[in-house]
This record gives structure tokens, C-alpha cells and sequence, in this order.
């Protein structure tokens, strides 16, 4: 994962890739081998745009073709604040019924694991994070 919006750091070697699983899918390539989490309905990958200059490092969430484009959709409509992820393509897969989403690169895990994990957030930890979830929320209800 890179910081600042998923940018590959200058002289950021593939090599490491040259012996991993990568599948093409649309301009993106998905390493299948870099699992980066899974849950009911999906697993999410690394992928790459190499499109773009500099490559542009991605999630690609594969699943259901049906579910993941009601996803997209969704994204569409509150696309535009930058506590909703980015959207960057929705690719039919290979396989009949499966499909992939690619969003941008989050890092910073997940909420709900950062409290189960420490048990409870201080007030000072927990203000930017209901401020943020706030402003998502009127932003995706406006």
C-alpha cells in the first residue's frame, strides 16, 4: 500500500511481481497472489494501473458481477468527498458472473478492528473519526 493516493514511490522495483500471479483485467493488472482482505461476498487484491504516470496502485475487489455493480453505482452517487473511497473501474471478469471493482488504495486498516483490538478509543483519538464519518454522511445525504 502507498500513501498519498496510491502513487507507486519512485524506484519502486517490480521485480518482486515477476514471480507472482498477475491476471490482466481491463487496463489494470491484479496481483491474485497479494491478497489484501476477503469478506461475504468479495476478496480484494493489489492491482496496478500502468496506464497512468506514475503506475497507480489500486484495490480490486472481485465478486459477484451483480453485487459489485450495485456497488459501483453507489460509489457514482456519492462520488466527490474525500471520505468516500475512490472509484476507478468496474471490469466484467473472465469468468461468467464474477466481476471486479477497483477502488482506490486505503491504508490505516479498519475502524472496527482499531476498537476491538484496543478496546476503546480515547475522545481526543475518537473526534477526527466521528467528524469525518459526520461530513461523509451529509455529503452522501445531500
Amino acid at each position: 500500500q502507498f500513501p498519498g493516493g496510491g502513487r507507486a514511490p519512485k524506484g519502486s522495483g517490480d521485480k518482486e511481481e515477476e514471480d507472482e500471479d498477475i491476471v490482466k483485467v481491463g487496463r489494470f493488472e491484479v496481483n491474485l497472489d497479494r491478497l489484501l482482505g476477503s469478506g461475504g461476498f468479495a476478496q480484494v487484491f493489489r492491482a496496478v494501473d500502468r496506464t497512468t504516470s506514475p503506475p497507480l496502485y489500486v484495490a480490486a475487489k472481485r465478486g459477484g458481477a451483480e453485487e459489485l455493480r450495485k456497488e459501483e453505482q453507489a460509489l457514482k452517487l456519492v462520488a466527490g468527498h474525500p471520505a468516500v473511497i475512490g472509484l476507478h473501474g468496474f471490469v466484467e471478469g473472465p469468468d461468467p458472473g464474477e466481476a471486479f471493482l477497483f477502488l482506490e488504495m486505503c491504508s490505516g486498516g479498519e475502524l472496527f478492528e482499531r476498537v476491538s483490538d484496543g478496546g476503546q478509543l480515547s475522545e481526543r483519538a475518537a473526534r477526527p473519526i466521528a467528524k469525518g464519518i459526520a461530513e461523509a454522511l451529509r455529503h452522501c445525504l445531500s
